[in-house]
C-alpha cells in the first residue's frame, strides 16, 4: 500500500516557459500534490488549456503541467521595414510647348500646326510676329519632330508589417515623403500584397512642374 503525502494539497501554480514565436506566445503551468487531485484539478481546468499532463514525481505524488498558446493581434503596428527610392521617368512634351517658344502667341502656334497638317507653306501664313522661332518651329514640325522628352520625378515608398489588407487610393493631389523643390505631386499608385501576415504597400508620387488644381484640386 503506498503511503499518502504529508501535505495532501495542490500547490500554487508555477510558470515555467514562456516562449515567443512571431506574435504566438506559449505559457506552461505547473501544479504539485497528491496524483488524485491533479486528475481532478485536470478535469476541470482542461478546457481553459490546449494540452494537460501529469508526470509522476513521488508515491502518489505528482506534478500536473498545462500549457495553452495565445496570438496577439497588432492594431496599429509600426512599419517593419521602409524604403524610400527616386527614379527619372520619361515624359513626352508638344514640341510647341518648350520654353524656347514661350515667346510665340498662342494664335501664330495654332496657324503654323494647322499648316502642317493642310500642308501650306510658312510664307503664306498670317503670322502676328513671323521671325526665327515661327521658321523653327514650323521646321521642327514638317521634319516630323512634333515632341520633346522630359525628366520627372518618381518618389517610391515600400513599407512591409505584420497587418490586414485594406483599401488605398491613387491619381490624387498628394505630399510624397521625401520631395524634390519645383515639383507638385500627385499620387499615381498603391498597390498592396499580402503574404501571410504581412502586407507590403507599395506607393508613389510623379513630379509635375504643375497639377490643374480644377483637374486635381
Amino acid at each position: 500500500m503506498s503511503q499518502s503525502h504529508p501535505y495532501a494539497i495542490i500547490t500554487a501554480p508555477s510558470e515555467t516557459a514562456t516562449s515567443d514565436k512571431g506574435n504566438i506566445t506559449t505559457t506552461t503551468h505547473n501544479w504539485d500534490g497528491p496524483i488524485p487531485l491533479l486528475e481532478a484539478k485536470q478535469t476541470a481546468i482542461a478546457a481553459l488549456y490546449d494540452t494537460t499532463k501529469i508526470t509522476s514525481i513521488g508515491a502518489d505524488w505528482g506534478r500536473l503541467s498545462a500549457t495553452v498558446a495565445v496570438t496577439t493581434v497588432q492594431t496599429n503596428p509600426a512599419p517593419s521595414e521602409e524604403t524610400i527610392e527616386i527614379e527619372w521617368v520619361e515624359l513626352r512634351q508638344p514640341i510647341q510647348s518648350h520654353p524656347g517658344f514661350e515667346d510665340l502667341t498662342t494664335t501664330d502656334i495654332v496657324l503654323i500646326v494647322s499648316a502642317i497638317k493642310d500642308g501650306k507653306a510658312l510664307d503664306t501664313l498670317d503670322l502676328l510676329n513671323p521671325g526665327d522661332l515661327t521658321e523653327r518651329l514650323y521646321k521642327y514640325l514638317a521634319d516630323g519632330t512634333t515632341e520633346y522628352p522630359i525628366g520627372v520625378p518618381v518618389i517610391r515608398r515600400t513599407t512591409t508589417r505584420a497587418s490586414d489588407i485594406t483599401n488605398g487610393g491613387a491619381y490624387t493631389r498628394d505630399t510624397p515623403p521625401l520631395e524634390i523643390s519645383g515639383y507638385q505631386y500627385l499620387k499615381t499608385a498603391d498597390r498592396r500584397t499580402k503574404v501571410g501576415t504581412d502586407v507590403t504597400r507599395v506607393e508613389e508620387w510623379t513630379g509635375s512642374l504643375i497639377v490643374d488644381p480644377f483637374i486635381y484640386p
